[in-house]
């Protein structure tokens, strides 16, 4: 018989919760109960994966791999705004060109170092794309809001999933990639489901059976 009676701090509980799936109910002593629901929701999280591949786990504000930046070039009287995976280190001006225009001698960091180029278009800066409209970012990958739910183990697998993208891994469109991603977000809503009742359960409002 299993009490929801607890010392443990809620807060504690569902930090651990948090940490990963099914830790809170072992603070609470409920072995089996962490057992099912923690190896449960691991299981389902990891079977996504198999099924649609570790790029399944998209983290928001990167693309293909390095993070994507919103950057601001001006043209003439007009001002562009273009994402791009090479943000601007340094910036100086290059003379002009045949038309009399003004040149720009920009560095990039790439992959492996840095690229130069020349462009009439100026630069403005840049901001990581989350800083510049993290709502529309967020609206575009929904999935994760749901993965991300099941804490450090969706960000251990972002990680790796930005590893496979700059070694060239492709990411997965065909049906599988659906139902990895549904398998994904539904064990971190599940999770949420854990988090709950283990401190509900620990604020000793749980029910004796």
């Amino acid at each position: 018989m299993e009490s929801g009676e607890s010392k443990v701090s809620p807060v504690i509980v569902a930090i651990a919760s948090i940490i990963l799936p099914g830790m809170g109910y072992l603070l609470l002593g409920q072995k089996w109960r962490a057992f099912f629901a923690g190896g449960g929701i691991i299981t389902l999280f990891l079977l996504g994966i198999f099924f649609a591949g570790i790029r399944v786990i998209n983290l928001p504000g990167y693309q293909d791999g390095y993070l994507s930046y919103v950057e601001a070039r001006r043209v003439g009287e007009m001002v562009h705004l273009v994402p791009t995976t090479q943000p601007i280190v340094e910036v100086r001006e290059a003379g002009r060109d045949l038309a009399g225009r003004a040149q720009y001698a920009i560095k990039r960091k790439v992959p492996g170092g840095v690229r130069e180029e020349i462009t009439t278009e100026r630069p403005m800066g840049h901001r990581w794309v989350m800083l510049y409209s993290p709502m529309s970012v967020l609206g575009g990958n929904l999935w994760f809001l749901g993965q991300i739910l099941t804490g450090p183990i969706c960000l251990v697998a972002g990680y790796l999933s930005n590893l496979a993208a700059q070694a060239g891994v492709a990411k997965s469109y065909a049906r599988l990639a659906d139902i990895g991603a549904l398998y994904t977000a539904v064990a971190g809503m599940l999770n949420l489901l854990v988090i709950i009742d283990a401190t509900s359960r620990a604020s000793g409002k749980a029910v004796r059976r």
